[in-house]
């Protein structure tokens, strides 16, 4: 066993990835432990521990790096709003929000760079489930499935290299599902579905175009999200 000391000055921190690499990820409290008020993100790696930092306030957490090295996950303002974050090369990057949105946070990325998260209202009460790159930017992910399946989708949570995304999706009845996004297009031939092409994701590309046809399976309704239940029960020292 090795023990990761917490060098900015709380005695509680949080791992949220270990990588193939040995590399970890997650948050530590600052000095007077105030989890929900001061805590930096870090990376561990070697032995040698790093604070990745924020955009000038208190509060950030990472939660997922590629084989790349890109981490990302959330880091806040000043003014205590927060926006998805990716940490690469010693330097933070702002992902931004979908449209006028206040808030967001990035919880996973893949191997090809593309990001996952949701978008909206900073106390989560209404977010909006995003894909990001390079390229396009944030996309609310809504906007890439055909409204015929009539599911909305309100949070993405995992993004594999084929582009595959697990998210949470909104039935007509009300029930709440776990969603599974297939990407339509070159690497994905025999897909069944009408592709909607946007301005920042055109239908030519394979990775950024995602169709009607969703498989489901039955989840429990969802009254917060995930990452307020995660910080629940590490407040409580649960796994």
């Amino acid at each position: 066993m090795i023990d990761i000391p917490d060098p900015l000055g709380g005695t509680q921190i949080s791992p949220y990835y270990l990588s193939r690499l040995g590399q970890v990820v997650g948050n530590a409290n600052l000095a007077g432990d105030n989890f929900e008020q001061a805590r930096h993100p870090f990376l561990w790696e070697e032995g040698t521990f790093t604070d990745l930092g924020t955009f000038g306030g208190t509060i950030g957490d990472a939660y997922k790096i590629n084989d790349a090295g890109q981490i990302v996950g959330e880091a806040s303002f000043a003014d205590t709003t927060y926006h998805a974050a990716l940490w690469q090369n010693g330097s933070i990057s702002d992902l931004g929000t979908i449209g006028s949105d206040p808030c967001s946070v990035a919880l996973d990325i893949n191997s090809r760079g593309h990001a996952v998260g949701w978008s909206g209202i900073c106390d989560q009460s209404a977010p909006r489930p995003f894909l990001w790159d390079k390229t396009a930017g944030m996309v609310d992910l809504n906007t890439l499935i055909s409204s015929d399946s009539g599911i909305y989708v309100f949070w993405a949570g995992n993004i594999n290299d084929r582009g595959e995304i697990a998210a949470a999706g909104l039935l007509p009845s009300g029930d709440t599902h776990a969603v599974l996004l297939i990407p339509c297009g070159t690497d994905n031939p025999g897909c069944e579905a009408d592709v909607i092409p946007t301005a920042a994701s055109p239908s030519s590309r394979s990775d950024a175009a995602f169709p009607r046809r969703l498989s489901e399976a039955a989840f429990r309704p969802i009254r917060r999200s995930w990452v307020s239940q995660d910080r629940d029960l590490l407040r409580r020292g649960h796994k």
